[in-house]
């Protein structure tokens, strides 16, 4: 459990409930994640996130992210760290604790989580999540785009509906179809189906 205010985490007994252990961390620590065989905390004010050893219960590692980190999450190999006020997802590969990619999200990085089919941001400021593409581009280390895009297969069909860019069938669409547009305006993408909530463009 981070502790913002004492600039610490501390690992509580799941059994007894109590406080067994505190580590300092970085400056105004928040978001905690596990995995890799190590625990990650995102200090927002330093630009930092701490890496923990389980075991030793001591941080091994400090690695410099973007400004703000707020959100983190651990998978598809990596550590993933929202920015929040640069806009920004930072990757760390952990095997040499240095940044390898960096993709912009949009204003106010909140949040972040990796799961089937890549790994998804919400920009609090933009109202809108945003799929990124974990495998690696071939281009520059310091750059990840967002996921290759789904183009429907008409025109007329909204962004993001339905889900992987497929149609319903003829006669087989659902009440309602299309749904109305929504207001938040579409990310600068080809078919703007890694940024929601967005419409087609014109």
């Amino acid at each position: 459990m981070a502790n913002s205010l004492d600039n610490s985490v501390s690992r509580i007994d799941p059994d007894s409930g109590r406080v067994v252990a505190t580590v300092p961390v970085g400056a105004t620590p928040g978001g905690v994640a596990v995995g890799l065989g190590s625990v990650w905390v995102a200090n927002a004010t330093d630009g930092t996130v701490s890496r923990i050893s389980p075991t030793s219960g001591e941080v091994v590692r400090t690695v410099t992210v973007g400004n703000g980190p707020r959100a983190i999450a651990v998978g598809a190999g990596a550590v993933w760290v929202a920015n929040s006020l640069d806009g920004t997802v930072s990757r760390i590969d952990p095997a040499s604790d240095t940044v390898v990619g960096l993709a912009v999200v949009g204003d106010g990085a909140s949040a972040v989580a990796v799961g089937p089919g890549g790994v998804w941001a919400a920009s609090e400021g933009r109202g809108t999540v945003t799929r990124l593409d974990p495998r690696p581009t071939g281009r520059s280390p310091q750059s990840m785009s967002a996921a290759p895009p789904r183009r429907p297969s008409s025109s007329a069909a909204p962004c993001g509906w339905p889900p992987e860019g497929r149609r319903p069938a003829t006669g087989a669409a659902p009440s309602g179809w299309p749904p109305p547009p929504m207001s938040s305006p579409c990310r600068s993408t080809p078919y703007c189906e890694t940024t929601m909530p967005c419409r087609a463009r014109s």
